[in-house]
């Protein structure tokens, strides 16, 4: 990589992630044999708005792991599904 200025770093850094993320793309489209387009239209916020039933559990098994006695921190982690 080339000598970048403190002033220029972050401009510079965020084209190198924009060329990367565009290459990325055109490689996996071409890999899988599919437009450019495709790959790129898809978006990780429609595969996130599925799972947003899950937040406030979660949110709610935060708290109580932060107030909770050992005990029920034991109870709630025997009930969490393998990771």
């Amino acid at each position: 990589m080339k000598r970048v200025s403190e002033r220029d770093k972050v401009k510079y850094g965020k084209q190198k992630v924009k060329k990367i993320c565009a290459a990325a793309k055109q490689k996996v489209a071409a890999a899988l044999d599919l437009s450019s387009t495709v790959v790129s239209s898809s978006s990780v916020s429609e595969e996130c708005r599925k799972c947003s039933d899950l937040d406030r559990p979660v949110e709610l098994l935060k708290d109580k792991c932060k107030v909770g006695t050992r005990q029920e921190k034991i109870k709630l982690l025997t009930l969490a599904p393998p990771s």
